[in-house]
Order: structure tokens, then sequence, then C-alpha cells
């Protein structure tokens, strides 16, 4: 196991929530590598459908079951109005969660705040006298598709269960924070970890010593919402003014390409890739890695400023410099300027202050100087050990102090 905890402190622990436990990305890949070393007999997956593992992508030797709070068939249908209902009536679940899991006997529950499923793990939990042990990728509420005056009621109810809970695994120091100022109740810090398999690079990425010419920047990941792909759009076009070009990972297709403005004869699409192969690639073909955080997030404005961009697992993996365009309180920008010098970090929509950081990129000095310091705190912060260990042990805790009971 990757931490100093043997199996007999660790809890019987079910896992019950709408988020899928699978080595793909974001969520679902991280509970996949907090969950892969857990003692395969001491755990039990419970997912949400939809949402539901591959047979093909599950933890090994641990059983997997699902639960239905949406009706599977006409699920979007009036969603908007279904929202408040599936929020009153998911707790109801709690019953026959209970009763489906004697034969596991849990000692604690996991869950993740997203959807509903949650709502029926925390009552499950209550009921039963078990330590609840929550993480939260996202603010619960901002992402909800619900009329805005039933938000505070919900933020309410997100307050009351948070500091209920055994364990509150926060996503970034900055929602730490808020969760602290707002509710009341102190948090612990879990940031997306490393795959506990990834091949480590060593040396500096061969960008620095094998490529002359002009800039080539990168993005990997998926385009959510239309403020990221006009800062995306914008950085092409100012590279295509110096002769660069800029390489897009993840699953975008020609459609949406011409719709975000990025079929440009700079932009090179380069579809999904496997996160050793992204990053193995970052090394031999890019110059620095971009991070866009919207100026118009609307509703997940909120949820920008106290959540965590994945994918800065990988690009400090890569040892690249950094480009983050985005707000000021924005998290990235936040944890950037934390732990600076590991980026070139545009607080301002003024394209001056782009061309100028991109300026300073094309100085290979300053590129190894931020990608260096990138990958050391990349490898502090995100580490499979230290996550898991973190992890692990709040897990050992709840159960040694009885929280819940």
């Amino acid at each position: 196991m990757a931490n100093d905890l043997s199996d007999g402190v660790l809890p019987r622990l079910v896992y019950i929530a709408d988020v899928p436990v699978q080595p793909t990305v974001a969520g679902a890949g991280l509970l996949y590598r907090l969950l892969q070393d857990y003692p395969a007999g001491k755990l039990l997956v419970v997912e949400g459908w939809p949402a539901i593992s591959p047979p093909d992508r599950r933890l090994p030797g641990v059983a997997y079951r699902q639960i239905a709070l949406w009706p599977q068939r006409g699920r979007t249908r009036l969603k908007r109005l279904a929202v408040p209902w599936l929020i009153m009536t998911a707790p109801a679940y709690a019953g026959r969660l209970q009763r489906s899991l004697k034969s596991f006997d849990p000692e604690a529950v996991l869950t993740v705040a997203e959807n509903y499923a949650w709502l029926a793990a925390a009552q499950l939990a209550k009921h039963a006298g078990l330590p609840l042990h929550l993480i939260i990728h996202d603010h619960w509420v901002s992402l909800l598709d619900i009329h805005p005056a039933v938000k505070p009621r919900l933020e309410r109810l997100f307050g009351r269960l948070y500091r209920r809970e055994a364990s509150r695994f926060c996503v970034s120091p900055f929602m730490e924070e808020e969760y602290r100022r707002s509710d009341g109740a102190a948090g612990e810090v879990l940031y997306p970890s490393r795959p506990k398999d990834r091949l480590c690079f060593q040396g500096l990425p061969q960008t620095y010593s094998n490529k002359s010419g002009p800039l080539v920047g990168a993005f990997a990941g998926r385009i959510l919402i239309a403020g990221y792909a006009r800062l995306i759009a914008e950085v092409a076009k100012r590279l295509e003014v110096r002769g660069g070009s800029l390489l897009l990972y993840g699953p975008h297709s020609p459609q949406d390409l011409k719709r975000w403005g990025l079929d440009r004869q700079n932009v090179f699409p380069q579809g999904l890739t496997d996160p050793t192969e992204l990053i193995s690639r970052l090394r031999k073909e890019a110059d620095f890695v971009f991070v866009p955080m919207a100026f118009e997030a609307g509703r997940a404005d909120y949820n920008m400023r106290v959540g965590f961009p994945s994918k800065l697992v990988d690009y400090t993996a890569a040892g690249l410099p950094l480009l983050i365009w985005g707000p000021g309180d924005c998290s990235a920008a936040r944890w950037a300027q934390l732990h600076a010098p590991v980026a070139e970090v545009v607080t301002s929509e003024d394209l001056g202050l782009i061309d100028a950081a991109l300026g300073r990129l094309e100085q290979p000095q300053h590129r190894e100087r931020l990608g260096a310091a990138a990958a050391e705190v990349g490898k502090k912060l995100f580490a499979y050990e230290n996550c898991v260990a973190t992890f692990f042990r709040a897990l050992a805790n709840g159960r040694q102090n009885g929280a819940g009971r």
C-alpha cells in the first residue's frame, strides 16, 4: 500500500455517488487513484445511474453496484423542474440502500458532492451511525441547473451536511478556506493525484535542446464553456502573428473547432491521448502549456474561484512553463501566485499583456526556469503517495474516533 497504514485500521468502506470510479479523467480518475490500493475485500462501490463504470475499467477484485435516482426513461424531460424534486427525494433512498448493504456491513461511507446520490449517502450514514467522508471537486450548488431563488436554501442544506461529516476533502486550499469561512468547519486539502504507475520523466523537456523556431503552445482537455474557447482562440491568433502554433489535445470535433473559432491554420488537433503519452508528447513538441479560466463564467464563476483545474497535474509533470489567463481571483491564478514562479499569469483581458507574456516565453532560459519550478511544485503537491496517505489517514481516524456513531 502507498502509505504507512495497515489493512486492519482501514474501515469497511462503501462508496455511494454519481461519479463513476474508473481510470479516466477529472473526478472519476481521482477516485480510481485514491481507491486502487484500498483492500479490495473491504470496499464496495455503488455508482449512480447513468454514470456507470464499464466492467473492464473497474477496480480489480472490488464489487460494484448501481443506484438509479433518475428514471431511466425521459431523464432530460423537464429536467430543471425535476431538480428540486430529486434533491428532496434523494434521502428517501437511504433506507433501501441500507437494506441492500447488509451483506457488506460497512463501517464508513464515502461520497462526492455531485448531483443527488450523495444526499442519499449522507442520509444513510446518519441512519446507520456511520462516519461519512465527503469529497468535493466542484461547488455543488453552482453546477445545478436550478432557479436562482432556490439556491440560498440549497447552500444552507450543503452547509449543514458539510459540518456534519467525519472528514471533508476539498480539491484546493481556496475551497477549504471558503467553506471554513462560510460553513464553520475545517476541511482537508486533497489535490488530484498523479497515477500510481506513471512514468517518471527525468531531465529537461526535449523542446529545450532539440527545437528551434517559433513558439508552440498546447492545451489539453475538454473545452467546457465558451469563455475558455474564446481565450484559446485568442492565444492561437497571437501565436500566429509570431509564426507560432497551438496543439489541441482532447475530444474536439471539426464542428466544435469551427464553432469556437479554432479552425485555424496554426491550430493542430491531436485527439485524445493517454496521460503518460500526453506528457511525453508535450515534452517533445510543446514550449508551454495553456490554462484558460474564463472571464465570463456565469454559473461556473464561483466554482472557478474555489475549484482546481485537474489539467495542472499533467502539465506540471511535463516540466513545461504554464501560461495562465483568467480573472485574478480564479483558482489557477491564485495557485500560480501562491507557488510562484511557476507560470506566466495574465489576469486582464488586455491583449498587450498576453503578447508580453508570449514574448517572455520565447526566451528559452525563462521557459526552463518556470518549467523546472512547476515540475518541483507538482511533484510535491500531486504525488500519488502523498495524496493517498492523506486520504487513508482520514478514513482510519474516522474509524478510530467512531465519528458518526
